[in-house]
């Protein structure tokens, strides 16, 4: 069974120097898109090539902005 595509959105840890007088950074928010293969109370788990073959990177939840739940328009044979 291939996991659900989906796109996370999250922020990234950011910093900056204070001893050089640096300007305080905004957060970075990208967006990634994946496969969910696992979910815990601690991180969502997404592989980049399905099922379960590519790339593996988890989320921590406390960088989650927002998941959301991709539904395929058209299924291709190759």
């Amino acid at each position: 069974m291939i996991p659900k595509p989906v796109i996370v959105k999250w922020a990234d840890i950011t910093t900056y120097m204070i001893w050089n007088e640096s300007e305080e950074q905004d957060m970075c928010v990208f967006e990634t898109i994946g496969y969910l293969i696992e979910e815990t109370d601690d991180y969502y788990k997404l592989c980049d090539t399905a099922p379960d073959i590519g790339q593996v990177t988890k989320y921590p939840k406390g960088c989650v902005k927002k998941i959301t739940y991709l539904t395929p328009v058209n299924e291709v044979d190759w």
